[in-house]
């Protein structure tokens, strides 16, 4: 992934004229130019420059309509090329001089409105730009070097639209975010393919940072991946965020099919890892007979002994749980009556992504939940997010396996949540919710190491669980965002788990995957911190408050007899520790130093329960990919 910035170093020569009639000349030299002007002129000017727009919009919407009805492409004359690029420039800098006037200083309420009244932002997109783009797309035999000029341009334009007019920043990160991956889809050279794909990512996080529940932006960035359980993840997290973006389920259905019928489980270990549990997700999405699906499940669940093709996307188990979606999901159905309930005792005020750009049918209130029946499948999948946590712990307390520990006893807490909040009204969420499928045994003497490694257990980290927040009055575990924070943040499941202003500080996007040397330490305790409030509240593990261990309930209970150092640095993890033979073992991998953002911790009040904790979300957009003859859509 890259910032943008020298993006543009690889621009051609423009093949248009500098200016055709009648064309706005320059509108670098009118950046800083608008003097005082009345708000009568300055109405005045805004309708002249509206009127006008108007007939170049004409102009444009039937010049594209003309171009993309022809059956057979008729070439085009290079005259004809360089006056349907110079009309659609033109339409670019009527929006803009359209934008800046509303926008003035001087200008009134109502005239700043005027852009969202009138639509203007998905005209200028379509009009301005998609359309010619798609008619330049289709002839790219006789319109390459017109494509990529125009491409150019348009990308300008909204970098300057972002500079000059932020009120909208929203939107011109995300139109950035759009042509960055035009650019990408037609680009031959390996390595500028995967520039654009970064610089692409790169806008598309900056928009998640400000909407991190609009489903729209994952999708956008799941496009950006080759077919990976990333790809997977990307597109659950667009379908199982707060604000699901529909056109998701035809993306997941392209990606599905194939996969699901792959019998080549690939080459070598690690491959194979990834190939078969993607081919088991692709199964279950398209709710392909049980036969196939066991089939493929029991293939996948042996490899789970290779935990880390997990690593940053356990998500993928959760959306799977909670079928992507699905409207006949009992889950997802709880998850939204909560939410709902959320608003209505708080207001529409802390709706989330109300001010999401772009689209406003993504901002529809979530459904409530209903009565619904519990599928074959569904259980399946539910068996398999057990058997993920279980293998994870039998690994033990390894550096690449606490954050898919963390991430699943952040979603089981959860869960909680939501079955108490639902039992005594919705007997099929409480029944699925149950969680004896979880090794708890296990589960007990993996907490119990952790608190061995980390000396002693954190006097603060029990008063939080207790509390049933972890966010303290004095910011602590929420001192450090982790790169599964962001991964969570905006999944419906984990909306109670964090506060949006923790997030205010997110720092750049390229840094994000990058642990400080106190990562290890403060995701262990926010492991504990959950372990706690499970043994809190649930029956299934206790913890013993004296001798600051865990147990699980039952006769199989695993304790084993922890014992602590001497003396543990508060922020670094021991390198090694005395093994045992009923302690979890313990190993390290390496880890990459850098100083990470801070911010400050909040607290959302779950409407059913005093509970809280981290969560967010985190996109990483993979190395350079194979060119792929596809372009950009929804």
């Amino acid at each position: 992934m890259v910032s943008p910035g020298s993006e543009l170093s690889n621009e051609p020569n423009d093949p248009t004229p500098s200016k055709c009639p009648g064309e706005y000349e320059g509108v670098e030299n009118t950046k800083h130019a608008v003097g005082p002007i009345s708000q009568d002129q300055l109405a005045a000017e805004v309708k002249g420059i509206y009127a006008e727009l108007v007939k170049v919009e004409a102009r444009c919407i039937t010049n594209d309509a003309h171009l993309a009805s022809q059956i057979t492409n008729a070439k085009l004359a290079r005259e004809e090329w360089q006056a349907l690029v110079a009309i659609h420039r033109t339409l670019l800098y009527e929006y803009y001089d359209f934008f800046v006037g509303t926008q003035h200083p001087s200008a009134t309420d109502q005239l700043k409105a005027l852009p969202a009244r009138h639509c203007m932002f998905a005209r200028m997109w379509e009009h301005a730009i998609h359309s010619f783009l798609e008619v330049l797309l289709h002839r790219r035999e006789d319109s390459q070097e017109y494509l990529l000029a125009f491409v150019y341009l348009a990308y300008q334009m909204m970098a300057l639209l972002l500079e000059t007019v932020p009120s909208f920043e929203d939107t011109w990160i995300e139109c950035l975010g759009d042509l960055a991956r035009y650019r990408m889809a037609i680009e031959k050279d390996i390595d500028l393919y995967g520039h654009w794909a970064g610089v692409a990512s790169w806008w598309y996080i900056k928009a998640t940072d400000k909407h991190p529940e609009a489903g729209r932006l994952y999708h956008h960035l799941g496009i950006l991946e080759r077919p990976s359980l990333q790809k997977f993840a990307c597109y659950g997290k667009s379908q199982t965020c707060i604000i699901p973006f529909p056109n998701t389920k035809d993306a997941m259905t392209s990606l599905c099919t194939p996969l699901s019928e792959d019998r080549n489980a690939a080459r070598t270990a690690t491959r194979s890892a990834e190939a078969s549990l993607c081919r088991m997700f692709a199964r279950i999405y398209l709710q392909q007979p049980k036969e196939a699906v066991d089939a493929a499940q029991k293939m996948a669940l042996n490899y789970l002994r290779d935990l880390v093709v997990f690593a940053g996307k356990t998500t993928v188990i959760t959306s799977t749980l909670l079928e992507h979606d699905s409207l006949a999901n009992p889950i997802r159905a709880a998850y939204d009556s909560a939410f709902q309930q959320h608003l209505r005792s708080t207001g529409p005020a802390n709706a989330a992504g109300s001010t999401s750009p772009g689209g406003p049918n993504d901002l529809q209130i979530p459904r409530e939940a209903a009565k619904l029946a519990i599928q074959p499948l569904l259980t399946n999948t539910r068996d398999i997010t057990f058997a993920v946590l279980n293998s994870a712990l039998r690994h033990g307390v390894v550096d690449d396996i606490l954050p898919c520990v963390h991430v699943m006893l952040c979603f089981f807490h959860s869960s909680i949540l939501i079955k108490e909040h639902h039992n005594h009204h919705h007997h099929t969420v409480g029944k699925l919710l149950e969680l004896e499928g979880v090794s708890w045994g296990h589960l007990s003497l993996f907490l119990n190491t952790l608190v061995y490694l980390v000396g002693t257990l954190p006097q603060e980290v029990v008063t939080c669980a207790r509390q049933g927040s972890l966010y303290p009055a004095e910011e602590s575990l929420g001192r450090l965002l982790l790169p599964e924070d962001f991964t969570m943040r905006g999944l419906v499941w984990a909306y109670f788990a964090y506060d949006s202003r923790w997030f205010d500080d997110c720092g750049d996007p390229n840094e994000r995957f990058v642990e400080s040397s106190t990562a290890v330490r403060t995701r262990m305790e926010r492991v504990l911190y959950y372990g706690l409030r499970l043994a809190f509240e649930t029956k299934y593990i206790n913890f013993d408050s004296i001798a600051a261990t865990f147990k699980a309930s039952g006769d199989d209970a695993i304790v084993g007899p922890i014992s602590r150092p001497a003396a543990v640095p508060s922020d670094n993890v021991p390198a090694s520790s005395t093994s045992s033979s009923n302690r979890v073992p313990i190993r390290y991998a390496a880890r990459t130093s850098k100083n990470p953002p801070n911010s400050k911790a909040g607290k959302r009040t779950s409407p059913f329960h005093s509970s809280k904790s981290p969560a967010a979300k985190s996109k990483r957009v993979s190395e350079p990919r194979k060119l792929r003859s596809s372009t950009p859509t929804d």
